[in-house]
């Protein structure tokens, strides 16, 4: 993966530091302790399944989005257990941060590319990517074990998945299964949004930005944060500057944009 330095000028306090770390491990936390009290409180009909449907998505999305900030900090071995299992119960056999934290590095190593290990649900069209989506969990273990093998620690954090996928859903099954919906159609929207629809263009794979409707915009920061909307808008900045805070990166883009014009201007 090529880092390029931050352009010129950029203060250090952009960067991803020790300080961003905890704050993320404590954010993602929360919000996975947040989805399990909710899961819990309508299996045990505390709360109305609604509720807990309606919650689901922007949760999943933050507790994700915090998460892959924590990726770009710290390896697997630095991050408690309940960030290690990465277990949200979206399906039996699933991954944990260890081998996406590997995935998602390689993805920036060779972004939309065949190497590319997320390329399965980047490659147009859309409905080859939204189908490839909806199944990137079981697909993504599947194409992780071919090609890494099933190690000790896979197999040990995966089989305590499992079991707890099962034991959870038979405490009240249709209540599981309305939460079983929520989460699969959380990860697979949020999986072709921040995979096929951020570098996939009109027949060309490549690092895009989204530019929605103000309107949209601000809904979107009211229900999934700054940080997430700002992935999502300045996506190129990400993947060139992995190492800025995603809050930073509007303000790193225009760093970027300065120094660019000086260069211009300078061989003009």
């Amino acid at each position: 993966m090529e880092l390029r330095n931050p352009p010129r000028g950029v203060p250090r306090s952009f960067r991803r530091d020790e300080r961003e770390a905890l704050r993320q491990v404590r954010a993602s936390g929360s919000y996975l302790l947040l989805i399990y009290a909710l899961l819990g409180a309508a299996l045990l009909e505390w709360i109305p399944v609604w509720l807990l449907v309606l919650s689901i998505p922007p949760l999943y999305i933050r507790c994700a989005l915090s998460g892959h900030e924590l990726m770009h900090i710290r390896k697997a071995s630095q991050v408690p257990l309940l960030h290690r299992l990465m277990m949200i119960l979206e399906t039996p056999v699933c991954l944990g941060y260890r081998e996406h934290r590997d995935i998602h590095m390689r993805h920036h190593r060779d972004p939309a590319t065949e190497r590319d290990p997320e390329f399965f649900q980047i490659r147009g069209g859309h409905l080859r990517a939204v189908l490839g989506a909806m199944v990137s969990p079981e697909w993504s273990f599947v194409h992780y074990v071919r090609e890494k093998g099933l190690s000790r620690e896979l197999l040990s954090e995966a089989t305590l998945r499992c079991g707890v996928f099962v034991a959870v859903a038979v405490v009240n099954p249709l209540v599981f299964l309305y939460y079983w919906i929520a989460v699969r159609a959380s990860v697979g929207s949020a999986a072709y949004l921040f995979h096929h629809a951020l570098h996939y263009r009109d027949g060309s794979h490549g690092t895009f930005t989204l530019r929605p409707p103000r309107a949209l915009e601000r809904i979107l920061h009211l229900v999934l944060g700054r940080e997430a909307v700002m992935i999502l808008l300045e996506h190129p900045a990400h993947h060139d500057f992995p190492q800025v805070k995603a809050s930073h990166l509007p303000d790193v883009a225009n760093y970027a944009a300065r120094d660019a014009a000086r260069v211009e201007a300078f061989a003009s």
